[in-house]
């Protein structure tokens, strides 16, 4: 999900055609330092069966679906539960260094771009 744009993208939420897991995997990979170091979007990965990862722009990740699924993961990888504060004020960061990544992105996959839904813009 875009929703503030910096390098010529439209805001909205992309979605992809379906990706096996390499492909996912490798358009991860290629694009690391830019969804892991800028705020413009919100990234969502589901599967054929209903589940959903959402990492959004505070750094917090989300888990829909078959939950235990999602546990035994992120335990195996030594996370564990615990509370969520989002720092009150915060800022996020748009790096400018990061806006042709923004646009490779959208170029590296055919995208089916819906437009936000209210709660998407914060």
């Amino acid at each position: 999900m875009l929703h503030t744009p910096r390098g010529g993208g439209l805001e909205g939420r992309y979605e992809s055609p379906p990706m096996t897991r390499d492909q996912v995997e490798f358009l991860l990979g290629s694009h690391k330092p830019f969804l892991t170091r800028d705020a413009r979007h919100d990234l969502w990965v589901g599967d054929e069966h209903g589940n959903l990862l959402v990492w959004d722009r505070h750094d917090v990740l989300f888990a829909y679906g078959f939950l235990p699924d999602f546990e035994a993961a992120l335990r195996q990888h030594g996370y564990s539960s615990g509370g969520v504060t989002i720092p009150s004020p915060h800022q996020h960061s748009y790096d400018p260094r990061f806006d042709d990544d923004e646009g490779q992105l959208l170029a590296d996959v055919t995208w089916q771009r819906q437009p936000l839904q209210a709660g998407d813009q914060q």
